[in-house]
């Protein structure tokens, strides 16, 4: 419906969620895929102290109880929140994982560059450059970075 309105949209994905598999993974990407939105965003899962999530990961013994919310601000995330900073998920190998990871950011990246993408990001913007002529500028110096640089 909004592809057909002519909206565009983004859709933010997640992975590494404790007891995540690789077939879940997988699931992710192909939905990414079949919804395919305009820019697509995949994140990997940090824990939040106070959050269902965050006590799930102790339960599962992912991440460490031993924590204030200020040293969320003041530590590297790995050393954070992991119990194992090479453990992601306990249902997939760190080295899996980090293969998956990987792909998966290629699959996104690649979904996101094109010329059609750009245009239709920027058509959505028009307005807004029209009022401040300096986003224009920006959005050009991100698409240039983005464009240009490894996944």
């Amino acid at each position: 419906m909004l592809h057909k309105s002519g909206i565009h949209w983004t859709g933010y994905f997640l992975i590494g969620v404790p007891g995540e598999t690789v077939e879940d993974i997988n699931k992710t990407v192909q939905f990414m895929r079949e919804m395919n939105p305009d820019t697509a965003l995949l994140g990997v899962y940090e824990p939040f102290p106070g959050t269902v999530m965050f006590e799930d990961g102790i339960r599962r013994k992912l991440v460490k109880k031993d924590m204030r919310l200020e040293d969320f601000y003041t530590t590297s995330p790995n050393n954070y929140y992991k119990a194992d900073p090479h453990i992601q998920t306990n249902t997939i190998a760190p080295d899996t994982f980090a293969e998956i990871e990987e792909q998966a950011k290629k699959i996104f990246h690649r979904h996101n560059v094109g010329l059609k993408k750009v245009f239709k990001a920027a058509l959505s913007r028009s307005k807004a450059y029209i009022k401040e002529p300096g986003l224009l500028a920006g959005d050009i110096k991100k698409f240039l970075a983005y464009t240009f640089s490894p996944p």
